[in-house]
């Protein structure tokens, strides 16, 4: 993958990674909130509850997200970065583009997902 290209997912999975840290401490923030209210009847613990249960199954996507760029910036530090770990060839700039802390190609990717279920 030429230099260029390296540094465009560089800058994508770095400002990712910015969003993601950005989103998490606003959620925190947010549940400390809903900690704080004041509860006065059973409609309000539900959606005080709900809006707990949201933030936390949104704040767990958004955590496996923050890993998988994390990886994503380690493989271009290593220079193995577009690489299948599955297969070793190159994951197509397509791929890429789309999702930027791929770790597989698509066809890698589809015998992963077929696996699961």
């Amino acid at each position: 993958m030429k230099q260029k290209d390296l540094l465009y997912f560089k800058e994508i999975l770095l400002s990712q990674k910015e969003d993601i840290l950005r989103n998490l401490n606003f959620s925190h923030k947010e549940i400390e909130e809903l900690k704080e209210i004041e509860i006065n009847d059973e409609a309000d613990i539900v959606a005080v509850g709900s809006g707990k249960n949201i933030d936390v199954a949104i704040s767990k996507r958004q955590m496996q997200k923050l890993q998988e760029i994390e990886m994503a910036l380690k493989r271009l530090a290593k220079g193995n970065y577009g690489i299948c770990e599955m297969c070793e060839e190159k994951i197509t700039m397509q791929r890429l583009k789309a999702k930027p802390q791929a770790k597989y190609c698509i066809k890698c990717r589809e015998i992963i997902e077929k696996q699961k279920n």
